[in-house]
């Protein structure tokens, strides 16, 4: 099961820093993100919780980019930290 957990966390991490690209370099991408915005929170309270689930995704990112940067690339050690 820790190995599933560890690539759900991988896959998003990855997923998250290409919208985070894509966010810097077209303007496609922002476009979408403001209407996803503006879908959660028309939504109720089902949206607020998706907006919170998606923060909490950000927040998991940079801790696992985090420990990217310290294992300095993709190895085991960096596996292991996962």
């Amino acid at each position: 099961m820790k190995i599933i957990d560890k690539i759900i966390t991988l896959i998003t991490t990855v997923i998250m820093m290409l919208i985070l690209v894509g966010l810097v370099f077209t303007s496609g991408v922002r476009n979408n993100l403001i209407v996803l915005s503006e879908n959660l929170y028309n939504a109720g309270p089902v949206g607020v919780l998706l907006a919170i689930w998606l923060i909490w995704c950000f927040y998991t990112t940079t801790q696992t980019l985090k420990k990217l940067f310290n294992a300095k690339g993709f190895n085991s050690k960096f596996w292991k930290d996962l």
